[in-house]
């Protein structure tokens, strides 16, 4: 071999320094872009929160960081939205639940979450419609639509502890009560019978 003296020294510059890392950051941005690409297209919110960190730290300004920041806040929506609903699904809350379902219709969710909330929703307001035929017709005072708004209610399944319910029981049972007596007094007034009319008016007034 040449004498050591004559040996040339490694190739050495700056710029090969410069261009070793720029090429270097290169498959590094390009290694983020294609994993953003990729989680976007799986919408995997924690992948790209991890993708758009390092897009920040190398201060990479791409279209697909933007696209990514863009899904990114759009999936932190939708999440929020389905947790609210779960929330007013667990609270049986009818207004919290329209408006949350509203808002998840408007951003395209579906799912089970959604599907759940749409039939409680729809029960909910059954429920509402059965309570107020049932105020309704107590206030009525008529038996005819009192049977009609129990009915109703058991079939829908209103809770049998909701007021309107217990009030409507009630005065049916009332009623009920009082057009026996009254069905006395008549017989025992067609009998002329005394005894039976003054037990009937007995009956009628501790009713």
């Amino acid at each position: 071999g040449a004498p050591a003296a004559a040996r040339a020294p490694p190739f050495q510059h700056e710029l090969l320094g410069t261009a070793t890392e720029l090429v270097a950051r290169i498959e590094k941005e390009e290694e983020v872009i294609a994993g953003l690409k990729k989680a976007m297209a799986a919408r995997d919110r924690g992948q790209l929160a991890e993708l758009l960190a390092q897009a920040t730290d190398m201060e990479l300004d791409a279209d697909e960081v933007r696209q990514g920041e863009a899904l990114k806040t759009r999936l932190e929506e939708e999440e929020e939205t389905l947790e609210n609903i779960k929330s007013a699904i667990a609270a049986r809350n009818i207004t919290n639940l329209a408006a949350f379902l509203s808002k998840a219709s408007e951003m395209g969710l579906s799912g089970p979450v959604f599907t759940e909330g749409t039939k409680l929703h729809a029960q909910l307001q059954a429920e509402q419609a059965a309570a107020k035929q049932l105020g309704e017709a107590v206030s009525q005072r008529d038996l005819d639509a009192i049977n009609a708004a129990i009915t109703k209610a058991e079939s829908i399944g209103l809770a049998a502890d909701t007021k309107e319910f217990v009030d409507a029981k009630t005065l049916k049972a009332t009623i009920e009560n009082e057009l026996a007596i009254l069905a006395k007094v008549a017989a025992a007034s067609a009998a002329r019978d005394m005894a039976s009319i003054d037990a009937a008016l007995a009956e009628a007034a501790g009713a």
